[in-house]
């Protein structure tokens, strides 16, 4: 859920963001006929440390489902503030050395994109809720399953920033070197 500071400074609004979508390859396998608290369990070290991460580099979790945490990192290069990308880094880095902390029990990946979205409160009969649309959440989640993902180790992957290449995979795991 977005918190009210973001939502009175983003909500309504069309805005530049890092868009990710980070889960665990080979979930489904390994918790299949697990009781519901035993999958509980399963899950709590990965998305404990996944949330942590992000909220201490300003990300917003924007979803949760299962094993895939949707989140995003706002551009605030205005007002004197670091560029987000220096956040990203840090992000990119944290989640490496979570991955190297869990292995082998988790194995995740990274679907990164980056471009404008817009945030939108969406109310209904007894619901509502802040949601974030765009190309780079399509874009974040459909690299998230490219086939370079198959078997992560984690693998991190960015698209669209005026930054960076276009679409580059960062192996993150043990005796991984990048491929473009």
């Amino acid at each position: 859920m977005a918190s009210p500071d973001f939502l009175q400074t983003y909500g309504n609004a069309n805005i530049d963001a890092y868009v990710g979508f980070i889960d665990l390859a080979g979930y489904s396998s390994a918790v299949k006929g697990k009781p519901p608290q035993q999958i509980a369990d399963y899950l709590r070290p990965f998305l404990v440390g996944t949330i942590d991460i992000l909220y201490d580099k300003f990300a917003l979790i924007d979803k949760m489902i299962g094993d895939e945490i949707m989140f995003v990192l706002p551009e605030t290069e205005e007002n004197n503030n670091p560029p987000q990308i220096l956040f990203m880094g840090q992000i990119m880095g944290a989640l490496h050395d979570l991955a190297y902390e869990l292995q082998p029990k988790y194995k995740y990946r990274i679907g990164l994109s980056y471009g404008k979205v817009h945030v939108f409160h969406l109310t209904g009969k007894g619901y509502s809720e802040w949601s974030i649309v765009g190309e780079p959440v399509h874009v974040a989640k459909r690299l998230q399953s490219v086939d370079q993902l198959a078997s992560p180790n984690p693998v991190c992957v960015s698209s669209f920033n005026p930054k960076m290449p276009a679409h580059f995979f960062i192996p993150c795991g043990p005796r991984a070197s990048p491929a473009l």
